[in-house]
């Protein structure tokens, strides 16, 4: 017996041979592997050029930087540290932002924060004729430096606001205090819980008004099922009744029918006297 043995195809150039793919994949791949040495080696090249002096100069430029960054973290700090915040028990009605910052801006007013007043109750003053303006209930001031916050906490609590007469704000008087170790970010912390817990409750408050308008609708619906229940028991009922009572009529009529006396023959008036023969 004779083993065929197939020969693998020779890798030659000719379009037509299935071998000619895979001298082409050699080539293509021996052309890659080429392009990716030269680029490796050019990588190097170029590392190999950069200075030490150029690195020195760009570390320097960094280290600057970042003493800036640093600098102007540790003033912020400290201009942040030297700010102090008072307290308005009292708004005077309808005064606004622009009217506290312009009465106490000799005394370096940095921010001013005041909390309006409920809707409910602006738009009961509304709806009975009166001011349309907003109100505030309370208010916090934020001044540059905290020993002027306290100067003024001391010296104007109690004082009137305008000294002048016969003006609006005459007779409403300062209701300021100092607050230690307070600071601005305590009150948006303060804020930002108030408003979160007020949107929560509001979600709350709607979501068992709609748990208790899905019950009305669930209980309107079951009513109304009932209610066609009894409307169908009645009209049964009624005429159950109706029949039962043309029944009875029925039967009454035939006894009476049956219990009615016959009717009695008529007696001969003439009264036989003889036998006919």
């Amino acid at each position: 017996f004779f083993l065929m043995i197939r020969r693998p195809p020779r890798s030659t150039q000719s379009r037509s041979s299935a071998a000619s793919d895979v001298y082409k994949r050699q080539v293509h791949g021996d052309y890659l592997l080429h392009i990716n040495l030269e680029t490796s080696r050019d990588q190097r090249m170029d590392t190999n050029d950069i200075k030490p002096v150029e690195i020195q100069e760009e570390v320097e430029d960094h280290t600057q930087k970042m003493t800036k960054i640093k600098e102007r973290a540790v003033k912020f700090k400290e201009k942040e540290d030297r700010k102090g915040v008072c307290y308005l028990s009292r708004i005077p009605p309808y005064m606004k932002v622009s009217t506290i910052r312009h009465l106490l801006e000799q005394y370096g007013v940095e921010r001013v924060y005041l909390e309006p007043e409920d809707e409910t109750k602006r738009f009961d003053r509304k709806k009975k004729g009166g001011n349309r303006q907003r109100c505030y209930v309370e208010g916090w001031i934020e001044f540059a430096d905290k020993n002027v916050a306290k100067m003024v906490a001391a010296s104007l609590n109690g004082q009137k606001i305008i000294g002048k007469k016969h003006t609006f704000y005459s007779e409403d008087v300062w209701n300021l205090r100092y607050l230690p170790k307070f600071r601005w970010e305590n009150l948006m912390e303060k804020l930002a819980y108030d408003k979160k817990v007020r949107e929560q409750r509001i979600q709350t408050e709607m979501s068992q008004a709609k748990r208790e308008t899905d019950f009305f609708l669930e209980k309107v619906e079951q009513s109304k099922l009932i209610m066609a229940l009894h409307r169908k028991n009645e009209s049964k009922a009624q005429k159950a009744q109706a029949e039962m009572e043309a029944e009875v009529k029925d039967q009454e009529d035939d006894l009476n029918e049956e219990e009615k006396p016959k009717k009695l023959l008529k007696k001969r008036k003439f009264i036989q006297r003889q036998p006919a023969i």
